[in-house]
């Protein structure tokens, strides 16, 4: 297997993760609900997303949240999106490294 398609193997395995948490945040801080139709959709889009990200990476850019949209770091430096949540019952961290070509590194999370 070529480092594209593990590219491609570990895209398919976090995007659906990661749209999972988006939901999850979107209930408890925003309380909006998404159908399941729309999360399939969001996973599908996120997809594309990435093939167009490992196609052409002048592109490189994610969903405009209407505050800020991801930008690829200079080439040989690693972009790292951490998030971490702390509760009574424990605290919680994941991150996601990314390369100057948009590609997925590796994934962690940890508690």
């Amino acid at each position: 297997m070529d480092r594209q398609e593990e590219d491609q193997l570990s895209s398919a395995a976090i995007i659906p993760l990661e749209m999972i948490w988006q939901l999850r945040n979107s209930i408890k801080h925003r309380g909006q609900r998404w159908s399941g139709d729309e999360l399939v959709q969001r996973i599908k889009n996120s997809i594309q997303e990435q093939q167009v990200l490992g196609e052409n990476k002048q592109h490189i850019k994610t969903r405009n949240r209407g505050r800020w949209s991801w930008k690829a770091p200079e080439e040989d430096i690693l972009k790292i999106n951490v998030d971490a949540i702390v509760t009574r019952n424990g605290s919680w961290i994941g991150m996601v490294p990314r390369n100057s070509a948009g590609h997925l590194i590796r994934a962690a999370a940890r508690r």
